[in-house]
């Protein structure tokens, strides 16, 4: 049990009573702070890190525009099996980004406190799990994705051609899912110019 005297907390007389140890506690200086940065410097900062993660998002735009362009020219029920596919692949997408998306706070984590070597372990996680969910995508954009055209009774006249378009892109499923583990493993220690570099390359290559 410990108790302050004369009010003050740089003397603290601790005892059992057995014996009274008297501690003195010297008061330290306080620690120089950094000057607090200017709304410039931080508007800066923001942009060195948003700017390459908007670049990339409008590259992933650019590559559905590439599809519905090209699709177009082949007549309304292609770009109609494009619009349509498009939206089933988004579920498969989704549901892998939000399960990536927790990489990014975690290398954050580790990479704020010093620790790199951790970082290492969660993405090879990440990667292997974007292969075990990679693998499932395919087998159901062969499998499940044509009755679930036909419960929502989409046209017939272009169904076959959606459930070809899905079951086209979805071999590029795992791939797909272990650059979101990288991509977000870079995006929480603040290396986001690879994730545009990369975008921009793939919108390159689908054009």
């Amino acid at each position: 049990m410990c108790k302050y005297v004369n009010g003050s907390i740089q003397e603290i007389t601790c005892y059992p009573p057995a014996d009274f140890v008297l501690i003195r506690l010297h008061a330290q200086a306080p620690s120089t702070m950094h000057p607090l940065k200017t709304r410039k410097d931080e508007l800066t900062a923001l942009l060195k890190l948003s700017a390459p993660l908007i670049v990339n998002n409008l590259a992933l735009s650019g590559i559905q525009f590439a599809d519905a362009g090209m699709a177009g020219r082949l007549g309304a029920e292609a770009l109609a099996a494009v619009a349509v596919g498009s939206s089933v692949w988004f579920l498969f997408f989704m549901g892998a980004l939000g399960l990536m998306m927790a990489l990014s706070p975690i290398a954050a984590r580790h990479g704020g406190a010093g620790t790199h070597s951790h970082i290492g372990g969660y993405t090879t996680q990440g990667l292997i799990l974007g292969i075990m969910l990679g693998v499932p995508t395919i087998v159901l954009a062969h499998v499940a994705v044509p009755p679930f055209l036909a419960f929502l009774t989409i046209d017939e006249g272009f169904r076959g051609t959606t459930e070809a378009y899905v079951a086209s892109i979805s071999w590029g499923a795992p791939a797909m899912f272990m650059f979101l583990a990288l991509r977000f493993t870079n995006e929480g220690l603040g290396y986001t110019k690879p994730i545009m570099a990369t975008s921009l390359i793939a919108l390159c290559c689908n054009v």
